[in-house]
């Protein structure tokens, strides 16, 4: 199935499609990655087939910033709605037992769905993103490339628009905020942690 972003009736197939165990690639704002729903260990297994990806390196999550702050603790939450709002990808600590495919040392990196095509898919379930390309290869975010050398791997394939580079990721912790990657976004980012 190929889709338009801003195809409503698509929408819905497709939210169909990753509650069943589909796998897609997305227009995750930043790059195209390869998403599912969170929660389906089949559906995440096939991603790391896919991208040849090690388990240790987790996928990250798309949700609902509402979903995101509900669960994050041991941060301070007005600076993460700031880094969420300025689209940076936050690792946390969560209240509630992540799946261990997005997980590592108790922590996962989130970051708010803030398209109105993700926050419509979000809606009901977060799910998962991570880079269309084999590990260790560089990202693919040319849509005709991707349909040429990814289509068959995944469920469906969602068209629309990416800033074609990779976000940036800060972890936060009680008492510190380390920059892991500077990416997207970064300048907001600086500006934000002055």
């Amino acid at each position: 199935m190929i889709i338009k972003e801003n195809d409503i009736r698509g929408l819905h197939r497709l939210k169909a499609l990753l509650s069943r165990g589909g796998v897609a690639i997305l227009p995750a704002y930043t790059i195209y990655g390869f998403s599912a729903f969170l929660f389906d260990v089949y559906a995440n297994k096939r991603i790391f087939k896919i991208k040849k990806r090690q388990s240790e390196n987790p996928l990250i999550v798309v949700a609902d910033k509402d979903y995101i702050l509900s669960i994050a603790c041991d941060v301070d939450l007005n600076l993460l709605n700031l880094l969420l709002n300025n689209d940076i990808t936050v690792i946390v600590k969560t209240s509630t037992k992540m799946p261990n495919y997005v997980s590592k040392n108790s922590t996962t990196a989130f970051r708010a769905a803030n398209t109105d095509f993700l926050k419509k898919l979000t809606r009901d379930f977060p799910i998962t993103s991570t880079s269309i390309n084999i590990s260790g290869k560089n990202s693919v975010n040319d849509i005709q490339t991707i349909l040429n050398r990814y289509r068959f791997f995944a469920d469906a394939v969602v068209s629309g628009h990416v800033k074609n580079k990779a976000s940036s990721i800060v972890e936060l912790c009680k008492d510190s905020v380390k920059i892991v990657r500077k990416g997207c976004c970064i300048d907001a980012l600086k500006e934000i942690l002055l």
